[in-house]
């Protein structure tokens, strides 16, 4: 992309496939936190998950916190 002159691209995903969200982060995808309004707790779980590097401007959630969430998601 790059090489095409590209300097941004947008990738929707849902946080809830965290797997998916680690390859983005791997190649260099990044989510910006003020563009995170509706994932920010989600943003927040895949770093408490990975401790991926690219996500250091989130904190990441405590285990209650992901616990509550997947309930949520289960019904």
């Amino acid at each position: 992309m790059r090489a095409l002159g590209y300097t941004h691209a947008k990738i929707p995903t849902q946080t809830t496939t965290w797997l998916a969200c680690r390859i983005y982060l791997d190649f260099g995808f990044r989510p910006l936190p003020q563009n995170a309004v509706n994932n920010k707790d989600g943003w927040r779980i895949i770093k408490a998950l990975t401790n991926h590097a690219a996500l250091e401007l989130f904190e990441p959630a405590d285990m209650d916190e992901i616990i509550t969430e997947g309930r949520k998601e289960t019904g």
